[in-house]
């Protein structure tokens, strides 16, 4: 299974809102966000956040056969003093996709993402504390724990 992992853009607004929609529907309690809220949001605000990116930030998909099967958030705080600071958020694989390093290959692009501001100095993973971001910290994508130190020493 090739998985390709790039940033996403305007053009694929329609895809990531209803991944993103299934993921608030199938796993609610692993989002701050919820199914109601995005629900609200039309095709061309979606595709305005998409279009809208800072660097050391945006949508990252995960495709599989041009089909997309998973995304992270990458988001950079806003206040002055707190700009060296970035999140994963909104971390998401479906469920055909998982066990097979996708979601290790999306936190791998998203670190490497936040990498290219040199600003950014910790990067922290948000999520609700469920096993879905267990697995992630412990599984997949152990490197997450080690971010904030490898972000810093790579400068």
């Amino acid at each position: 299974m090739a998985v390709v992992i790039r940033l996403l853009d305007a053009p694929d607004a329609a895809r990531w809102r209803e991944l993103r929609l299934r993921a608030l529907r199938d796993e609610p309690t692993a989002f701050l966000a919820s199914h109601d809220e995005e629900a609200q949001r039309s095709p061309a605000d979606v595709a305005e956040r998409l279009g809208k990116r800072e660097p050391g930030g945006g949508v990252l998909g995960a495709f599989v056969d041009d089909e997309l099967v998973g995304c992270v958030g990458v988001g950079r705080d806003r206040a002055a003093k707190r700009r060296h600071r970035a999140v994963l958020w909104g971390m998401y694989v479906a469920p055909v996709a998982r066990r097979r390093g996708v979601g290790a290959a999306l936190v791998t692009r998203a670190i490497a993402l936040a990498r290219e501001t040199a600003e950014i100095e910790e990067l922290e993973l948000a999520c609700q504390g469920d096993l879905v971001g267990v697995h992630l910290i412990e599984g997949d994508a152990k490197e997450l724990a080690e971010a904030k130190e490898d972000i810093l020493g790579s400068r």
